[in-house]
């Protein structure tokens, strides 16, 4: 039995890295323009904002299919955990990540002086009028799922190459995931920014101890919707 080395397998993955690599650039300087689009009608943000989170990710995950390497299970969406395992897991990984992802953005918010953000998606759920709560639903479902998936899940299995790796390469990964993750949030401010971090580290600190992503992909879907809610923004 022949056992590839590292070099020969580090083609095996490369649709996971050009996948991510896409829906990371796309995050980076999407907030220009959604900030411009504000301006706008903002029917046209609507567009912008479905194209990013919907049709965008529909063609690389279709691309992702031509690849016979990269497979759900790789990236943490199948696996030995049942949904009854998910269920109960879900309440511990969303405690967590809620006390990363809101202590660091209350105590940044205290320091800075509660700065105003260039960017504010209550502003755009409140254009919906009625339906606010479609596209809360909306704007929380597809950024747990999708920033998962492409922040973490693939990034990982083109970073390990589906092996195991030292403590001190995953602690670099962990690193360099959170910081793209939270720059990919730089229009809603600084103390968000320092927040999404802190909420990544941890995210990614429990896929790497789970082996899987739905419990992180289910709790930052609803802190996101928490998030959301009109009364967060009293």
């Amino acid at each position: 039995m022949s056992i590839m080395s590292p070099a020969a397998n580090r083609g095996k993955y490369t649709a996971a890295l050009w996948t991510s690599a896409i829906f990371i650039v796309a995050s980076l300087v999407d907030g220009w323009l959604k900030i411009e689009l504000l301006r706008a009608p903002l029917i046209h943000f609507w567009i912008f904002d479905l194209t990013k989170w919907l049709a965008l990710p529909a063609v690389l995950m279709l691309a992702l299919r031509r690849s016979p390497d990269v497979r759900p299970q790789g990236y943490g969406l199948t696996g030995n955990h049942g949904v009854g395992d998910i269920l109960m897991l879900v309440p511990l990984v969303l405690l967590t990540l809620y006390i990363a992802y809101a202590t660091p953005a209350y105590l940044a918010n205290q320091v800075l002086g509660h700065p105003e953000p260039p960017f504010s998606s209550p502003d755009t759920l409140a254009s919906l009028g009625r339906f606010w709560l479609v596209g809360s639903i909306y704007f929380s479902v597809t950024a747990g799922l999708w920033e998962s998936i492409f922040i973490i899940g693939l990034p990982w299995l083109w970073f390990s190459q589906g092996a195991p790796v030292s403590r001190s390469r995953a602690a670099l990964f962990v690193v360099v995931s959170s910081l793209l993750f939270a720059l990919g949030h730089w229009e809603n401010g600084l103390p968000n920014v320092i927040a999404a971090f802190v909420f990544e580290v941890c995210a990614v600190w429990w896929y790497l101890r789970l082996k899987t992503l739905w419990p992180v992909i289910v709790a930052h879907t609803l802190i996101d919707l928490y998030d959301f809610w009109p009364w967060a923004q009293t």
